[in-house]
């Protein structure tokens, strides 16, 4: 039986290759890899801070839509062609968890390096500024 570790680096190993191996011709998707991995990571930055904003559903689809934009606009993508390449990424699944392995890499180590700015080591508090979240 494969333990545990060996399927995590198996993983990553996939992934790095996926990545490394896969440019738009490659996928299909007129959306580059890293722009479309910018894009995905930036939404989970959006969602994440429009859910601890608190405001009600109605008020939480708005302000999510309004980041959305900020997004695709800073991409340089509108919002159709994005979602057109995203079904094609989706169609290929080892590609997507590879994407999302690295999102939450780069996500961590943002937190991480956010927390111990500053000289606090303690790691008990967030002493960073809100700038974790996307804040257009």
């Amino acid at each position: 039986m494969i333990s545990q570790g060996y399927k995590v680096i198996f993983i990553f190993l996939l992934g790095g290759y996926a990545i490394w191996g896969c440019n738009t011709s490659q996928t299909g998707a007129e959306i580059s890899v890293e722009k479309m991995q910018y894009i995905l990571k930036e939404i989970l930055i959006a969602d994440n801070g429009v859910e601890a904003l608190g405001y009600p559903l109605e008020e939480r689809k708005v302000e999510r839509e309004r980041r959305y934009e900020a997004i695709f606009r800073a991409a340089q993508v509108t919002r159709q062609e994005f979602w057109e390449n995203f079904k094609i990424y989706r169609s290929q699944p080892a590609l997507m968890d590879s994407m999302y392995l690295q999102i939450i890499e780069q996500i961590s180590e943002e937190i991480v390096n956010n927390r111990y700015q500053g000289g606090n080591k303690s790691g008990k508090e967030y002493s960073g500024d809100s700038s974790v979240f996307f804040t257009p």
